[in-house]
């Protein structure tokens, strides 16, 4: 027993090597592609204008075509190996000579090109980059210039070879190893298992050597490592999952450990407020966190002397600014920093919250199905790098629904914590007043002998967690349920939602004097925002219509979405569940159409969307002809392409934070020493040096090591110019 774990050992250390001797031989190889610039070029280029110069007289002595940089451009190539060699045929676009400056994806500048008024081809050569797991993205910076051709070649011998490729064919070596019995030593599997490497070598090859042109095969190793380690652990995994169906628990835990763990590392990019959006808001937040206590002023105007969490407020409640306040000290006293923390805490809550909700709903095996759903919604993703109230709101709301349909009879303790829990909710916005009704029907369905006793329990647990909020409402205005949401709804139903508009009412106008002025007015507008979260049909001869909640999912999960909806909807008349379920979906769309259809106000339902096209998929797979295991591979290939919305969730954040203000916070990051602070002149609206990701190292301008500040702003005396991004300028103080 014991020489047969050795020989498995031993023919796995085999495979290993076989894998990575395979990827550096093949690395050997020299590699060499040409990007025709105003040819066909789009998939190996960004940031150059999309319109190609042809039939110009600048085209003398060119190819007959090129392309005009942008102030940033990027070339995106495979990883062909190192040593690089880089060869630009470039002039400037005018008859002025500029400069052209090269730059590794890390913003490492390695060569700054003359570019004149004649073609020439310069070269640079890259010895950086191994350390990407995928694409080697080549940074191009410079004004008017006209780029005709880039030549890629390998230089040099040996070739160092991309370590995460090596890996990916290593992994992909043991999987077909382990799936065709050669790690177990079985008979004629060495000559199968051969057959598997040459395919795999093939796969390297078509990625380093482009067969299709100029259309490179993007992370090819990497799919193909996952699929052959998918392909392997398949077979094992089902009789696992059979054997012991908790197991699918376990996937499920550690589906939410990667995706916090994946959000975690995305949100590194997120250094500053992506506007417009969400974190238009956050300036209000960030200045009531500084401290516990605040003064309330009638007129909405806060100064940060004076303001403070404890306070009243008609538009926001205390719930998200507490929390900022708290997580504070942990980051430094840097708002932006505990924010950002605070988004990827709640959406591992919110994934968590969504499981046991599907888990109690629909099993094991569709709670790990919606769960994939949920965690690729680009809906939730975006949430989970934008700063604001949506996501804990989310979390809470979610939490409440999986405590409230726990399965069996209900504990006391989950009563009180679901109380907990919607007081929350409430306590951070206020549509979490929903949860109160929903709470008392979800009871009453489900606790008849002690109806009254178990409501009472939730009521006091949700008013106990909500009580800050009452006693500052009613120390500071009198009332214990102050809002001035009613200006919310003016600004959809009367003003278009057109923001411009917001200073025509005050701020404490009344629900009854804007239903009064037009009531047929403020109907329509909730009807249609009704009509929108669900779809909206022909009403008019528009092009364009709306439907928020079956776009919550990647495709197909909106239309699964809707059939699963349809099935809990035949199920309610005879189970409480799926009534409680539908009961909050319907109770939330009808009280939040009121005002504003933004999307990311419907993020609460995200969760029962998911849930809805599990429960479908599950179904459909029980219908499926067929053995377990093929029922099994159809709902995993279903369930992947929900997850397919993660990249996309965050380049929707990522993309909408200015690009020279990510530029500046990188360049002063690098160049800013441990213990220095750097100082800023900017305008009163910038955040750089109140909401970002080095907000906690801005300090005064005495002493400060480096000096950012507009094109207008005057430098200290002495300071060196060190970089230029849009409109900002980043200066060395000696």
């Amino acid at each position: 027993m014991q020489s047969g774990w050795w020989r498995m050992a031993a023919r796995l250390a085999g495979a290993l090597a076989a894998g990575a001797v395979l990827a550096v031989v093949l690395y050997q190889l020299p590699a060499r592609q040409i990007i025709d610039l105003g040819g066909l070029d789009a998939a190996l280029t960004q940031g150059f204008v999309d319109r190609p110069v042809r039939d110009d007289a600048r085209l003398a002595g060119s190819d007959g075509s090129a392309r005009a940089m942008q102030a940033q451009a990027a070339l995106v190539l495979p990883q062909f190996g190192w040593p690089l060699a880089l060869e630009l045929h470039a002039r400037a676009a005018d008859a002025a000579a500029t400069t052209l400056q090269v730059r590794q994806g890390d913003g490492q500048v390695v060569a700054q090109l003359r570019i004149d008024d004649a073609w020439r081809a310069q070269s640079v050569t890259l010895a950086a980059g191994w350390w990407r797991p995928s694409d080697l993205v080549v940074e191009l910076r410079g004004d008017a210039v006209l780029l005709d051709r880039v030549t890629v070649a390998t230089a040099g011998w040996p070739i160092v070879p991309a370590p995460w490729i090596v890996a990916s064919v290593m992994l992909a070596s043991v999987a077909w190893a382990w799936r065709l019995g050669w790690l177990a030593g079985a008979p004629q599997s060495g000559r199968r298992w051969g057959l598997a490497l040459g395919a795999i070598a093939l796969v390297l090859l078509c990625y380093r050597h482009l067969p299709l042109g100029s259309v490179p095969l993007r992370r090819a190793p990497h799919l193909l490592a996952l699929l052959s380690l998918a392909a392997a652990a398949w077979p094992a995994a089902l009789a696992a999952v059979r054997r012991r169906p908790a197991w699918l628990d376990a996937a499920a835990l550690a589906l939410i450990a990667g995706w916090s763990a994946a959000v975690a590392w995305q949100s590194l990019g997120h250094v500053t407020l992506a506007i417009p959006g969400v974190e238009n808001d956050f300036r209000v937040f960030a200045l009531r966190s500084a401290r516990l206590f605040g003064q309330y002023a009638a007129d909405g105007s806060y100064r940060a002397a004076t303001d403070g969490v404890l306070r009243a407020d008609g538009f926001y409640h205390l719930g998200y600014p507490l929390l900022l306040w708290l997580a504070r000290p942990f980051t430094d006293d840097n708002p932006f920093l505990a924010a950002r923390a605070l988004a990827v805490l709640s959406g591992t809550l919110l994934l968590g919250a969504g499981w046991l909700l599907a888990r109690n709903l629909l099993g094991r095996v569709g709670a790990l199905i919606g769960l994939a759903w949920l965690a690729g919604s680009p809906v939730t993703v975006a949430a989970a790098h934008s700063l604001g109230t949506d996501l804990p709101f989310a979390a809470c709301c979610t939490a409440t629904l999986a405590l409230l349909t726990q399965r069996g009879r209900l504990r006391p303790w989950h009563v009180v914590l679901a109380g907990a829990c919607a007081g929350a909710a409430l306590l951070i916005r206020h549509p979490g007043i929903v949860l109160l009704p929903i709470g008392w029907l979800a009871l009453w369905w489900r606790t008849p002998p002690a109806r009254r006793a178990v409501i009472g329990w939730y009521t006091i647990a949700c008013c106990l967690v909500f009580l800050p909020q009452l006693f500052v409402n009613l120390r500071d205005t009198g009332q214990p349920l102050h809002a001035w949401q009613a200006k919310n709804i003016w600004l959809a139903a009367y003003a278009d939602g057109d923001w411009q508009r917001w200073d025509e009412v005050p701020d404490d106008i009344g629900l009854g004097e804007l239903i009064l002025r037009d009531p047929a007015r403020i109907a329509g507008n909730w009807w249609a925002n009704v009509r929108a979260a669900f779809g909206s049909g022909a009403e008019d001869s528009g092009e364009f219509g709306r439907s928020i909640i079956p776009r919550m999912l990647t495709f197909p999960g909106g239309w699964l979405a809707l059939v699963g909806l349809g099935q809990w909807a035949f199920a309610a008349r005879h189970a409480a569940r799926p009534r409680i379920v539908l009961a909050w979906l319907v109770a939330y769309v009808l009280l939040v159409s009121v005002g504003l259809a933004l999307p990311r106000f419907y993020l609460p339902l995200v969760p029962v969307i998911a849930l809805a096209a599990a429960g479908c998929l599950v179904w459909l797979g029980r219908q499926l002809p067929g053995g377990d295991g093929i029922r099994a591979v159809l709902v995993l290939a279903f369930a992947v392409a929900g997850i397919q919305g993660l990249l996309a969730g965050a380049h929707d954040v990522l993309a909408r934070q200015p690009a020279d203000a990510v530029s500046a916070v990188a360049s002063i990051r690098r160049q800013l020493a441990p213990g220095a602070h750097w100082a800023a002149a900017l305008g009163p609206r910038d955040p750089l040096a109140k909401y970002s990701a080095i907000a906690h190292r801005a300090g005064p301008p005495r002493d400060a090591a480096l000096w950012l500040g507009d094109a207008s702003g005057v430098p200290p005396a002495g300071a060196t110019l060190l970089e230029a991004f849009g409109r900002y300028r980043l200066y060395r103080v000696e």
